[in-house]
């Protein structure tokens, strides 16, 4: 049953009840209902991986994994309740400006601005900063901002003054600066805070990549780990594993990413809560799909990543032009490790070596 707040149109609720016909519930699962206004477009294609039938929940969900910016920005100008856009914002991935633009939105709560600034990347961090008129009137929010692990010194700075401006009460938390310490676990929605911890996660793929026999040993201890959740999220249905993959845990994600089922694995890749320190995982383990390495290649907010420059040089599974086009852009020391790994394609070898002969020259 929908709920009620959402305040759809007669006709999405009609294309949303399971008892409308099957081909008009699957066009509304893929985004192509004639007649259905912009702003209800995804909230349908949402709401639709819940449907009974399975080839509409795949549909949908596969939808939504590929919504583009114009998709959820027509969501979020089209809202018209709380509700409405709580669900955008924890099935997509937004950037910066979508983030802006539902944070801004008349029917915000401050509630889900607090949650937006919990799953938000640091420069959007720095852009909702910015939102004076909006924080004004949500307390919460300016405290997630001040207690976020990725805020920085201004970003912390500007929610004290704000919050001495407007007479807000902020928890003993937010008066000093709070960073994880480098071997923390990880914990839903966060990111290590240090740069040693990134370190030491690059420290370990290497070590995991520079023979058959280490690398395996890694896995099998790293499956032993995870057993009980992994047969869990085995007995889900394709849509629910979808689901977990994208606003499940990291420890969710790292598994469902190497799932078979190619729709599951891109949710997780393009989870909005997914952390590079995540993704530096990912991108250096043998059993993840070349699709989902092909999309962190493809992806500039990656790229700009060195450590993942270097791991996924160096997985045997990335696509070899890929693999290619990213030794140029690697420092000697890890050319030269490259170039002698045994584990590497050997036309990635053999390029490695020309680079570290250009780099001597």
């Amino acid at each position: 049953m929908v709920p009620a707040d959402l305040e759809l149109s007669a006709l999405g609720r009609k294309l949303l009840d399971p008892a409308s016909p099957l081909p008009l519930r699957l066009l509304a699962a893929r985004g192509a209902a004639p007649a259905v206004a912009q702003g209800e477009i995804l909230v349908l294609a949402i709401l639709l991986r819940e449907d009974p039938e399975v080839a509409v929940q795949e549909a949908a969900s596969l939808f939504c994994a590929k919504a583009g910016k114009s998709h959820v920005d027509a969501a979020v100008n089209g809202s018209r309740s709380p509700a409405s856009l709580r669900l955008v914002a924890g099935a997509c991935s937004l950037d910066a400006d979508c983030t802006c633009s539902i944070f801004r939105h008349a029917s915000a709560t401050d509630e889900l601005r607090a949650e937006l600034v919990q799953n938000a990347s640091i420069d959007t961090l720095d852009r909702l900063i910015t939102l004076d008129a909006i924080l004004a009137l949500s307390p919460l929010a300016v405290q997630a901002l001040a207690t976020h692990l990725l805020a920085s010194a201004a970003v912390r700075n500007r929610c004290r003054e704000l919050a001495a401006q407007y007479n807000m009460v902020l928890t003993p938390a937010t008066a000093t600066e709070v960073v994880a310490p480098p071997d923390a676990p990880l914990v839903e929605g966060e990111s290590l805070a240090a740069d040693t911890a990134i370190d030491a996660v690059i420290s370990t793929l290497f070590a995991a990549l520079a023979g058959p026999e280490s690398e395996e040993g890694s896995e099998v201890a790293e499956a032993k780990r995870v057993l009980p959740l992994a047969k869990f999220l085995e007995g889900l249905s394709i849509a629910q594993k979808i689901r977990r993959a994208t606003v499940g845990s990291a420890e969710e994600r790292l598994i469902l990413v190497r799932d078979s089922n190619r729709l599951v694995a891109e949710a997780a890749i393009t989870s909005p809560r997914i952390q590079e320190n995540e993704v530096i995982r990912i991108a250096g383990n043998r059993g993840v799909a070349t699709d989902v390495l092909r999309r962190i290649g493809d992806s500039r907010e990656w790229m700009k990543s060195y450590p993942i420059k270097v791991v996924l040089a160096q997985n045997p599974r990335t696509p070899l032009p890929m693999a290619l086009r990213l030794l140029p852009m690697l420092r000697g020391s890890d050319l030269k490790r490259i170039a002698i790994s045994r584990s590497v394609p050997t036309a990635v070898a053999q390029a490695a070596k020309r680079e570290v002969q250009k780099k001597q020259d």
